[in-house]
Order: structure tokens, then sequence, then C-alpha cells
């Protein structure tokens, strides 16, 4: 696995670097640049949801974009998988990827405008997005235009409610795997998302149908997602507010294949917000093989 993107030069930046060689993960094309590094505060609620709080706009990532030569997408075919989302700031690189037919996953979070989706889709290979403010017809009609615009497969999470997904053919229904423990939401839809991409990959690899690897991912990436919010510990208490210290972990890992997912997460020393943006890492909880990914 490896990380593609820019880093500041304040003690955040470090702290991020200094993690990711801790976990192995390449980074090789990243650049530090002089500036702030992305940061997002995030509190955890009572339920384990979080609590949005102040944000950097990406910091120097946000200003300087990252631009994608003949050698960079040279080095992203030795990938099975690439992704990015709408607070990445690579929309305009990624027809580059799309023309050089590397597959490409794109998180489309809650927020993104029709607009949005018409820009970036045509680029995508597999798409998701959160659509717990819509209605079940609601979902079902945002996922078939989705698709019209060029992905082959496009997913939805709806919290509590688990997922809607369609690949041009079938509808796919989801149903979420329930949590003994919930400690912690951060992260339950990147986990969701990565493990789909690296078991339903896996299993085409093993000669699995279309079908077959998809369902296999969704029953797999909701099994994981639920591991996920029970599993995370580490956070510190301060007035009342459980906030996240250090890279989550925790789930053994088993296998050759590792689950990278891009987290905003605020890792705190107690007095200011520390690290977001980060690779946070959860292992797979059975053997997932032969699949690999950039996320950018």
């Amino acid at each position: 696995a490896a990380y593609m993107g820019y880093f500041g030069s304040d003690d955040r930046a470090e702290h991020v670097i200094r993690s990711l060689h801790e976990e192995g993960i390449e980074l090789v094309k990243c650049k530090q640049l002089i500036g702030e590094n992305g940061y997002s505060c995030v509190s955890i609620a009572e339920d384990g949801d979080r609590i949005w709080g102040d944000y950097n706009q990406g910091g120097i990532r946000g200003e300087s974009r990252y631009v994608l030569d003949r050698f960079d997408v040279e080095y992203l075919r030795q990938f099975d998988i690439v992704h990015s989302g709408n607070y990445c700031y690579t929309e305009r690189q990624l027809h580059k990827i799309h023309e050089a037919g590397i597959p490409l996953s794109f998180d489309f979070s809650d927020d993104s405008t029709w607009e949005y989706y018409q820009e970036v889709a045509p680029n995508v290979t597999y798409a998701f997005f959160s659509a717990s403010g819509l209605s079940v017809d609601e979902t079902h009609d945002r996922l078939r235009k989705v698709h019209e615009l060029g992905p082959k497969w496009v997913s939805a999470t709806r919290g509590v409610e688990g997922c809607y997904a369609f690949d041009g053919e079938r509808f796919y229904r989801q149903e979420s795997k329930p949590v003994a423990r919930m400690r912690d939401a951060m992260g339950a839809g990147d986990s969701f998302l990565t493990a789909f991409l690296v078991r339903s990959a896996d299993a085409r690899k093993r000669g699995a149908s279309e079908e077959e690897a998809y369902k296999a991912g969704l029953a797999y990436a909701a099994e994981f997602a639920s591991d996920v919010c029970c599993a995370q510990d580490g956070g510190v208490t301060v007035s009342g507010t459980r906030e996240w210290r250090g890279t989550p972990t925790g789930i053994p890992s088993h296998g050759d294949s590792k689950v990278w997912v891009a987290c905003k997460s605020a890792p705190t020393g107690i007095s200011s917000p520390y690290l977001t943006n980060v690779l946070a890492t959860w292992r797979p909880v059975s053997p997932v093989r032969g699949a690999a990914c950039v996320i950018w």
C-alpha cells in the first residue's frame, strides 16, 4: 500500500509521516511543503458518533494541488485500485488515471453537488456516497443516475440501515452488522468501502463472477465496518469529550494484504488538535490476499 500527497512542515505533518513509516506505507511519491498540514477537529459523542469541529481546508494540500505526470501514472499501474475523494483536491487529475485504464475508487461523501458528480463521476470506476439523508426511493434514484455518468459500481451507505448498491444490472442490499459496543464511528464508512474493494478484487482474482465478487465484498465490508466501530480505543477524556489519540489499530492482521483507509480524525494532546487527514490503518479479520491499493 502507498500514499501519494503533500505534507506540511509542522508537528502534525511530522506525526503523520512518522506514523506512516512505522506502518510500512510507501511514501516515495509524497512531497513535504512549507506550510500547515491538513487537520480536522472531531469530538466523539456518547453514542460513538462524531461531532465535527474546526477544519483548515486541507492546509497546504488545499493550496498546492498534486499534479500527476507520466511517471506518476506509470507508478500507479502497479496497484489494483487508486482511491481518492471529494476532500482530496484531485479532481483535475482524475482523467489521467481513467485514461490510463487504472481502476479508480472515489468517495463523494454526503455533500457533493450534482454538478460535482457530473464533473467527476465519468472518470470513476467505483463510486461511493453517503445516503443517510435520503429515502430508500431517493437512494435508488441517485444510484441509477450516478451509474449513468460512467462508474461500473455505485454504492450508498445508510448508517445503521446498511448499504444499497447498483452495478447497472441489479441492485444489491447489504444489512449492517450489529455493533456489540459502539465506541467510535470514525472511519466506519471508509473502512466499509476499503474492505469491499479489497475483498471483491481478491474474489475476482480467484475466479468469481462480478456478482459473486460484489456480494462477497459487501458481506465482508459490513462485518469489517462493525468491528471498526467497536474495536477502536485509545481516546482521552477532556471535559467530558472523548478525542482520538494516535493512529487507530487493534484488529488482528491476516493474509498478505493490509487495508488502508483515509481517515479525518483528531488525534490530540490535551491542549491542541493533533493530526488529521491521516492514513489510519485497520487490518482485515480474515485472510485477504493479492489486492493492493494506493490512496491519493
